[in-house]
C-alpha cells in the first residue's frame, strides 16, 4: 500500500500521513515498522 512504499522509499511518516490521510500514528507506524522488519539489517542476513 501506500504508507508500505512511503517507507521504503524513505518519506517521513508525518508526511505519507498528509498524503494518505491516514489520522491515527500509531495504525500509520504499524506500516512503517512492517516496511522496517522486512527492509532492516536482520532481514538482509537471511537472503
Amino acid at each position: 500500500g501506500y504508507l508500505t512504499e512511503a517507507a521504503r522509499r524513505g518519506i517521513p511518516l508525518l508526511d505519507a500521513m498528509q498524503q494518505s490521510q491516514h489520522r491515527s500514528v500509531s495504525q500509520a507506524s504499524h506500516y512503517y515498522n512492517d516496511a522496517e522488519r522486512k527492509l532492516g539489517r536482520a532481514a538482509r542476513l537471511i537472503v
